[in-house]
């Protein structure tokens, strides 16, 4: 299920026209499409083109190769992950 906009909105920290804006420039430049949402069909989701995905792919990379974190073994890596993913209490 795709994030709504509110929730995209958050994880950004954008306001809503720049959201819009943002997503209008992922999808002129062909990282992006609009379609509508699998469960409502009056609901629009932003998914990724392959080519979104392969640039989402190349930033992730080189932002790891940055980070202290890239010496960390894979394993270590996934328990790290998986701590920083669980809810705060």
């Amino acid at each position: 299920m795709s994030p709504t906009r509110r929730t995209l909105a958050e994880r950004t920290h954008c306001n809503a026209s720049n959201l819009t804006y943002i997503c209008d420039q992922l999808v002129r430049a062909g990282l992006a499409e609009r379609q509508n949402a699998a469960n409502d069909k009056r609901q629009r989701v932003l998914v990724l083109t392959d080519a979104g995905r392969d640039a989402r792919s190349r930033v992730v990379d080189a932002v790891l190769e940055e980070s202290p974190l890239a010496a960390l073994p894979d394993e270590n890596l996934r328990r790290l992950t998986a701590m920083l993913s669980q809810p705060l209490t």
